[in-house]
């Protein structure tokens, strides 16, 4: 490369990624193998896409956020096919408008979960995360589709109801997106304890670690299951499973342990609200109470199916994840649904465990988490171990303690709700910027989580939405059940 020159100049169509954005980052499942392709700018790219390949190759992390342009964006799944429809499609829609919250036709069902028909049938209307087919939110409509609108669309009050059917009784989520991988052998704890800023969770107990990146950012959250002393179980975000899966396998390297990807040999269920227990009592003989802890952990049996049970819960409420073979996941789904017939079980979708995840303050990978941020900058120090332990950032993430600090906003936006990247102004200058937002419906507030600058005014805060300024507070606690008594109740 270094010598080779240029040999010949070719005109020739333009490259399109199935996103029209560049490929740039390692190569998923080589060793030392970087891509800086598909540029459909060409040349006009060339020197910031250079600067930022060049940067995370000698530096060992991106100069910034490489979500949108990371070459493992995509796996297996994007054939041939998906490639050119999306290509079309991209180029169609170059110059469109672009709505939040946008899901385009093209290349469709190339991911489906072993519960999507079971989903279709009772009216969801899919996304798609990293190829899979996810129910946004559900219609009694058949055919819905989602308005084109920054302001609140159709699916407002459908999201609603799905919220009080959580909130109220139990509902039931398809969540077989996840990353899956699971870690066998001898030196499984010592290869976790070595792996991000938390330490391992004891045996039967769920962690939140987060991998940084050399500068102190975060590079990946895993919840990390500890089944035994010599056998682990992570998920993670569905975007993230070539850059998750990568990470791992270089790290386990130095130890004696297994490494396997099963994201497409599970399905997973959520079942949650104040009568999930209820609802999973009738299938299973464990006791669900003072023998199943919050954030615990268990093998068991329901209605006669191996499921790994782990109690925990993204929307705020007491519930349970299932995560069981993806050939019992729709026998499961339906037990579970008759079960809870009596306490009138719903579903829900990813728009709905948004809005409640918001009211809790929780973060999501890929938006309010980024390299661009440390664990503590993103208000997560009660996850980070740094004593009398060793993980790749841990003295640049200590270093940058003061630059940037998560708050969580409340927003009068009347009719518009925050989404993302909007800019937090105090005396009409910008000292921050929102994440993501959304409407919580158990608060009846709009929310969003946003990164202060360090030290900024903290009262007197306005964001900016579609060129309007909305008054903003800052809410110390999150606005719903801050003590977390529903869930581990």
């Amino acid at each position: 490369l270094e010598t080779g020159g240029v040999k010949s100049v070719i005109n020739g169509p333009i490259t399109f990624s199935p996103d029209a954005n560049p490929l740039i980052g390692p190569a998923h499942g080589l060793e030392n193998a970087w891509l800086l392709t598909g540029s459909s700018m060409g040349v006009m790219e060339g020197g910031g896409a250079g600067w930022f390949l060049a940067h995370w190759m000698t530096h060992g992390a991106p100069p910034m956020d490489p979500l949108a342009v990371d070459s493992r964006r995509f796996g297996a799944w994007a054939d041939r096919d998906y490639r050119v429809a999306k290509a079309v499609e991209c180029f169609g829609l170059q110059f469109g408008v672009h709505y939040p919250h946008e899901e385009r036709p093209a290349g469709r069902l190339k991911r489906l979960s072993p519960l999507h028909d079971l989903m279709t049938e009772r009216g969801a209307v899919m996304g798609v995360a990293h190829g899979w087919e996810r129910p946004n939110w559900f219609s009694d409509t058949v055919g819905d589709v989602a308005d084109a609108t920054f302001r609140r669309a159709n699916w407002h009050t459908k999201v609603a109801k799905e919220v009080e059917a959580t909130t109220q009784r139990v509902a039931l989520a398809d969540l077989s997106v996840f990353s899956k991988f699971e870690l066998v052998g001898p030196e499984t704890r010592a290869c976790l304890n070595t792996l991000g800023a938390n330490s391992v969770p004891s045996t039967g107990r769920l962690g939140l670690c987060h991998v940084l990146t050399p500068a102190g950012g975060i590079s990946s959250e895993f919840a990390i299951a500890l089944r035994s002393e010599t056998k682990a179980y992570l998920t993670s975000a569905a975007a993230a499973e070539e850059m998750d899966f990568d990470l791992l396998r270089t790290h386990v390297t130095d130890f004696d342990v297994t490494l396997e990807n099963r994201t497409s040999q599970l399905g997973v269920i959520g079942v949650m609200g104040p009568r999930s227990r209820d609802t999973l009592a009738k299938l299973t003989r464990v006791d669900l109470d003072s023998g199943f802890p919050w954030l615990s952990v268990q093998d068991i049996r329901v209605d006669g199916i191996d499921v790994c049970a782990i109690r925990v819960s993204y929307v705020g409420e007491l519930g349970w994840e299932l995560h069981c073979d993806k050939d019992d996941a729709a026998r499961l789904f339906l037990a579970l649904e008759e079960a809870g017939a009596e306490y009138g079980v719903g579903v829900f979708g990813a728009y709905a465990a948004n809005s409640m995840r918001l009211e809790k303050c929780y973060r999501a990978w890929g938006s309010d988490l980024t390299p661009e941020r440390s664990p503590i900058e993103a208000g997560l120090a009660q996850f980070v171990k740094s004593e009398g332990r060793g993980f790749v950032g841990r003295e640049a993430m200590l270093g940058r303690q003061d630059t940037w600090d998560m708050v969580l906003l409340e927003i009068d936006s009347e009719d518009v709700d925050p989404f993302y990247a909007h800019a937090v102004l105090h005396d009409g200058a910008p000292v921050g910027i929102v994440t993501s937002g959304a409407y919580g419906h158990r608060t009846g507030k709009a929310l969003a989580l946003a990164y202060l600058r360090q030290p900024s005014a903290r009262s007197d805060l306005e964001v900016r939405v579609l060129s309007e300024t909305y008054p903003a507070r800052l809410l110390e606690t999150p606005p719903f059940d801050p003590h977390n008594t529903r869930m581990t109740s």
